[in-house]
């Protein structure tokens, strides 16, 4: 997908990209979610918000935990940021799905 983007990205510069497209993402289609869907969360929740929240975590199953994640080439930040924005991505779609089964 990287490689679509950006010529030749490096891992850090492609996991990046990655993120600030996930967080974009989330930051425009968050507040289209009907309140009531969001279960609560006027904001879209981190991957760590979601291992805490009970309703969450089971939307979203097990995010492994960044601290623990090995990816050559990228520091440990850039993947907890990516897991962040991926967790609150994820989130996302599976509640744009339910909102869209509540429209029909």
């Amino acid at each position: 997908m990287c490689d679509l983007a950006i010529l030749n990205p490096e891992p850090e510069t492609c996991i990046a990209e990655v993120t600030a497209w996930m967080r974009d993402e989330v930051a425009t289609k968050w507040p289209q979610i009907p309140q009531v869907i969001r279960l609560d969360h006027a904001t879209p929740p981190t991957a760590e918000e979601m291992k805490d929240d009970a309703i969450m975590a089971s939307l979203v199953g097990m995010m492994p935990n960044c601290e623990t994640v090995k990816v050559d080439g990228v520091s440990k930040q850039t993947v907890c940021e990516y897991s962040d924005a991926l967790g609150s991505w994820h989130a996302l779609r599976i509640l744009e799905r339910s909102a869209n089964e509540l429209d029909q």
